[in-house]
């Protein structure tokens, strides 16, 4: 199993998905969010972009300048413990309950490789799913999930301590 770490090795497309009015619905977003407020753009190799509800409408943004990575972060219904994070390549999301918007996840990972302009440079695509503890409109984002989003910005900003940036 790849870990977030393996991930960031490359340059990489980090896409917040979610919708922050549906409380952990909102994590995606959140991490995308938390991390440019915290680091800006702090290391070139990360680009991140806040797709909200519907990333199908920012394929253009995806892919110039085309990434060698792409990690979906999105809320995930996985069976696990609220906050739970688990990563998947887009084999493994085939029947886990990733996304609760208008297009399935797997169904855009598919569209966006058939689209992608040079089939021999596809990217490497990952989704961070953050089990939810609650999705009901006007809730912010439990504790359990504020504290995945915590971990997951470390995560990604781990390289931009230890570079002093």
């Amino acid at each position: 199993m790849k870990t977030l770490k393996d991930i960031i090795q490359r340059k990489l497309l980090v896409v917040g998905i979610g919708n922050a009015l549906r409380g952990d619905d909102g994590a995606g977003c959140e991490v995308v969010n938390r991390y440019r407020r915290e680091y800006g753009a702090g290391n070139p190799r990360i680009r991140t972009l806040d797709a909200g509800t519907a990333p199908e409408n920012f394929v253009r943004e995806i892919m110039s300048p085309p990434p060698e990575t792409i990690l979906f972060i999105d809320a995930a219904e996985t069976g696990g413990r609220p906050g739970a994070i688990q990563i998947f390549t887009e084999k493994d999301i085939v029947g886990v309950g990733i996304s609760t918007h208008n297009l399935s996840l797997k169904t855009f990972i598919t569209y966006l490789k058939g689209a992608w302009p040079d089939k021999k440079n596809l990217p490497d695509i990952y989704v961070a799913g953050i089990q939810t503890k609650t999705t009901k409109f006007g809730e912010g984002l439990s504790e359990p999930v504020s504290s995945a989003v915590d971990i997951l910005v470390g995560g990604l900003a781990e390289p931009v301590r230890v570079a002093g940036i």
